[in-house]
């Protein structure tokens, strides 16, 4: 059984901040060729007024509703003793499918949003990071997506929200933060304000750092939640209504930095150390603790990402190596398992995503601040490159529109990239309404409990006040609420904020425009960014090939 702690809610205005920027064309990026041919780039869009990174995007399966989250931090700023960071405006940005803005969430806060989520069809949105350094507190905010009208707005975390993950059917939000995990549950239609608080278990014996949550995940029926922390722990969780259990605990080698859980909730992926990859059957983990499998990703220094498909076959690694990747796919059909593919990348990798079908695979990359960044898009079958694109700076996060011919990045240079993978997209299902029936019904009252059905953990009901443009949305009946008509586009909106610090004053400095691209060697000769590599049975180094067959390699079970 868990333990509830009451947890004091702060309820700050949503603050007037500057105006969402206009859409830019293809050609105000950096243009540099591909290996192959030029990135199918569709638009870039800066939604913040200050540029500030965008660390975070998620976007609905159809690819008609878009989130980022910006944040931003001043590397060059020394601290002395007592003095606290400044603040700034920090944002979540809803576009279209077209980059054209449909609401936005801005608001002063330490260093912003370290992460996003979008249900599947874009009625609800999470966002999550650091709102204050003293004392220092992280934020979950819960929005409709269709209006971006605050459902929770909780800030009361003792740590910065570092992942997020909503169940299908929208009736959980789940947040991870440092050794805990934020469980919003629905009850008859509205989120209560305060979430079921579930204490992780302590990191193993002689380890001194703090169990920061990497990354959640939830199933589609919201019973069963997967979490990996910063000390390697594997986590599963049960869930059911108003109460939240630990199932199982694993520890792999080093600091868990990635993992995805397969859309049907039957297998998960992790990513740990320099170089482990470690297969879940999720109810055989339940049973037994173990994983299905584990394999090394030879000649990686750091596991930065990892996908899975459906099946739970495709298993995609990416990592860093000397002064670039390394990305390849593994095969844990039959064991021992086998590499089918890696390839070499001359730059340095911080992010991949795994198209729905399995047939593409995209990575956010870029050397360090304030140089020349890049999105790669990859055939996951043969693992060769399709395309490129420069950017302004460096890249963090880029993701899939499930059902959608899109492929969205983040940059530190401020914009939102979409691209094309050059694939057809299925017919998009029917909209359904904005609250599904749950079908799992909240818990009648327990003795002991002090709460009744609907209401808050105080015992209060309680919904935060409507955000966004035009008047508040008609009180919706219960456990059902239907879609408002699309609010206007905030263009007519008077500027305000532009990223002034509220504590001291000032505009904070506008960051350096994107640098020129490089001349493209020899010509029209595309630049040679990607280099095979042969099979790998062992560790020790064998020459570089350019037609690349990677053999098996050794997995235990």
């Amino acid at each position: 059984m868990m333990a509830r702690v009451v947890m004091v809610l702060w309820l700050l205005p949503l603050l007037a901040a500057a105006q969402v920027s206009s859409v830019e064309p293809a050609s105000a990026v950096p243009d540099v060729a591909a290996i192959e041919t030029t990135s199918p780039m569709r638009w870039r869009v800066a939604p913040h007024a200050d540029r500030h990174y965008i660390n975070a995007l998620a976007a609905s399966a159809d690819g008609t509703a878009i989130l980022a989250g910006t944040w931003h931090r001043d590397y060059t700023q020394k601290l002395t003793d007592g003095q606290l960071p400044k603040l700034a405006e920090y944002g979540a940005y809803l576009l279209d499918a077209h980059g054209k803005p449909r609401w936005k969430h801005e608001f002063s806060a330490h260093e912003g949003v370290y992460s996003v989520a979008l249900s599947a069809d874009g009625l609800l949105a999470a966002v999550g990071g650091w709102y204050s350094q003293a004392p220092r507190t992280g934020f979950v905010h819960i929005h409709r997506g269709d209006s971006g009208e605050p459902l929770v707005l909780f800030r009361s975390a003792p740590d910065r929200i570092n992942s997020l993950a909503i169940e299908g059917n929208r009736s959980l939000v789940v947040a991870g933060g440092t050794q805990r995990l934020y469980l919003f549950e629905q009850h008859s239609g509205r989120f209560d304000a305060l979430p079921i608080d579930l204490a992780l278990p302590d990191p193993s014996a002689g380890t001194t750092r703090a169990a920061h949550v990497t990354a959640v995940a939830v199933n589609a029926d919201g019973s069963r939640v997967l979490a990996t922390t910063s000390v390697g722990q594997v986590i599963l969780v049960r869930h059911e209504p108003d109460e939240a259990s630990v199932l199982q605990v694993w520890q792999a080698d080093g600091s868990a930095r990635s993992m995805m859980m397969s859309a049907d909730g039957r297998f998960a992926v992790v990513g740990a150390g320099k170089d482990q990859v470690v297969g879940l059957e999720l109810a055989t983990f339940e049973a037994t603790g173990k994983p299905a499998w584990q394999t090394r990703f030879d000649e990686a220094t750091s596991l930065v990402g990892v996908a899975i498909g459906t099946d739970g076959q495709a298993v995609m690694a990416l990592g860093k190596s000397g002064t670039g990747g390394l990305l390849g796919r593994f095969d844990p059909g039959k064991k021992p398992g086998k590499w089918l593919w890696q390839v070499e990348l001359d730059v340095t990798p911080h992010a991949l995503a795994l198209a729905h079908d399995g047939l593409h695979l995209a990575l956010a990359a870029g050397e360090r601040a304030g140089q020349q960044g890049s999105f790669h898009l990859f055939d996951a079958v043969s693992g060769r490159q399709v395309w490129q694109q420069a950017t302004g700076d460096v890249n963090w996060s880029v993701t899939f529109a499930r059902d959608a011919d899109l492929i969205l990045g983040g940059s530190d240079d401020g914009g939102v990239y979409a691209f094309t993978a050059g694939r057809t997209p299925p017919p998009a299902p029917p909209p359904a309404p904005f609250w599904a029936p749950n079908p799992n019904p909240p818990s009648p009252l327990l003795p002991g409990k002090g709460k009744k059905p609907g209401q808050g953990r105080g015992g209060t009901p309680w919904r935060a006040g409507p955000g966004g443009e035009g008047p508040p949305p008609p009180p919706p009946p219960a456990g059902l609420l239907s879609p408002p008509p699309p609010p206007p586009l905030p263009g007519s909106a008077p500027p305000g904020g532009g990223g002034e610090d509220r504590e001291a004053g000032g505009p904070r400095p506008p960051p350096p425009p994107p640098p020129p691209p490089p001349p493209r060697p020899g010509g029209d000769a595309p630049p040679f960014l990607v280099r095979t590599i042969p099979p790998r049975p062992s560790r020790l180094p064998s020459p570089r090939m350019k037609i690349m067959f990677v053999g098996a390699a050794g997995a235990q079970s």
